[in-house]
């Protein structure tokens, strides 16, 4: 019987794009501005800015987990695959 052979050149070339976008969300900076003066308005302004780079870091941290999942999830294809053609030789 031939090798089961599984196209795992789509997900590849996904891997690829969450790589570009995770260096892309590292290159970005996010930092907070400094607060001048008082209010509920500026304690409020200040907490969305901490609040964008709070999200801006979970944000990395998701894609590098998805970029990790994604390859394990290759890498067991590839592996099946092997162990599956191995068996009919």
């Amino acid at each position: 019987m031939a090798e089961i052979k599984i196209k795992t050149d789509n997900l590849i070339v996904e891997i690829g794009n969450l790589r570009a976008l995770e260096q892309k969300i590292n290159a970005t900076n996010i930092k907070c501005p400094g607060v001048v003066g008082g209010g509920s308005s500026i304690q409020q302004l200040e907490n969305i800015g901490k609040m964008y780079q709070t999200i801006h870091t979970q944000l990395a941290a998701l894609v590098l987990s998805t970029v990790s999942f994604m390859e394990n999830v290759y890498t067991s294809y590839q592996s099946s695959d092997n162990k599956a053609s191995d068996g009919f030789k």
